[in-house]
C-alpha cells in the first residue's frame, strides 16, 4: 500500500493533502484561519510568559533541562544532534551544545531555504556564523546535511501539550523539514520548553509534526503520542 504523508499546499483558498494515492481538499480556508487564530493567541501568551523570566530563572531552567536530557536514551544513542541558536527569549541550548561536544557528538544548526525547508550544517565553538532573513545565526560554510541524517533534534517552541503537539513561531519550517516523521521514526524530536506543558490539547493542523518528547523547565516528558509506540 502506498505510503501516505502530509504536505500543506495552497490552491486559491483551499488546502490540499498531497500523498501518493490522491489529492483532495482537506481543510477549508475558514477552518484553517480559526486554527491559526488560536495558535497566534497561544503564541502571544506563552511568549509573554517566557519573556518574564529573569536571567537566574533562565539559567536554572537550562541546567535542569541538560540534566534531564543526559538521562534520556535518545541523547545517549545519538551521534548527530541538531540544535537551534536561541533568540528572542527561547529556551537556551548553549549548555546542551557544550555538553554534546564534550561527549563526542556531532552538533548541527539549521539553515533555512527559499522553499521554507531546512538543511543542516555542522556547528563547533569556532564555526563562522551569518544571520539569515530572520536574523537568526546559522553556519556560513560547510556541507549541507539532510534532516534524515539527524539522530536527535532539539526543537524550539512557544507551547506544547502532553501529546507532543507543538506550536512554533508560525513559519512551518520544522513541519516541512521533518514531514518524513509521519512514516519513519528514526529521528527523535525533543522540544525545549521554558514554560510548563499545556494541560489542554493544543490546536493542530493535519501536517503538524508531533514531538517524541519535551524538556520542560523541570523534567523530561515522553509524549503520549510517543508512548503509544
Amino acid at each position: 500500500m502506498p505510503t501516505l504523508y502530509w504536505r500543506a499546499l495552497t490552491y486559491g483558498h483551499v488546502y490540499y493533502c498531497d500523498n501518493q494515492r490522491d489529492k483532495g481538499p482537506i481543510v477549508s480556508q475558514k477552518k484553517k484561519q480559526r486554527i491559526q487564530d488560536k495558535k497566534e493567541k497561544l503564541r502571544q501568551a506563552f511568549n509573554s510568559a517566557r519573556a518574564s523570566h529573569t536571567s537566574l530563572q533562565k539559567n536554572l531552567i537550562a541546567h535542569r533541562q541538560l540534566t534531564a536530557l543526559k538521562r534520556t536514551s535518545a541523547f545517549k544513542r545519538a551521534k548527530r544532534i541538531a540544535l537551534y541558536y536561541s533568540v528572542n527569549n527561547e529556551a537556551c541550548t548553549q549548555l546542551i551544545f557544550e555538553h554534546a561536544l564534550r561527549s563526542g557528538k556531532q552538533c548541527f544548526l539549521p539553515c533555512i531555504q527559499d522553499d521554507k525547508h531546512m538543511h543542516f550544517k555542522a556547528h563547533h565553538r569556532t564555526t563562522p556564523l551569518t544571520q539569515n532573513r530572520y536574523r537568526i545565526p546559522e553556519p556560513r560554510f560547510g556541507k549541507r546535511v539532510h534532516s534524515r541524517h539527524m539522530d536527535l533534534v532539539i526543537t524550539p517552541l512557544t507551547s506544547v501539550d502532553s501529546h507532543g503537539t507543538r506550536i512554533g513561531m508560525g513559519g512551518g519550517y520544522y513541519d516541512r523539514t521533518f514531514a518524513f516523521k509521519q512514516r519513519a521514526r528514526h529521528t527523535q524530536l525533543i522540544g525545549l520548553s521554558s514554560t510548563p506543558v499545556s494541560q489542554q490539547r493544543l490546536p493542530k493542523d493535519p501536517w503538524d509534526i508531533q514531538l517524541d518528547g519535551v524538556l520542560t523547565p523541570s523534567t523530561f516528558l515522553k509524549t503520549k503520542k510517543s508512548a503509544k509506540h
